[in-house]
């Protein structure tokens, strides 16, 4: 079994099924179950929207 961390908002949007896709810099050949785990932590990052 494997797990993904994630900050919020990304690990509600993964399991939403809002976000699809995830970068990251390791590749895997990995395919079966997931776990996300949601880390305390949240983006506070402000969007400027124009």
């Amino acid at each position: 079994m494997k797990v993904l961390s994630l900050t919020e908002p990304y690990a509600t949007l993964i399991l939403e099924s809002k976000k699809d896709v995830e970068t990251r810099s390791w590749k895997t050949s990995y395919r079966g179950e997931l776990y996300i785990h949601a880390s305390m932590t949240k983006i506070t990052k402000k969007i400027k929207i124009i």
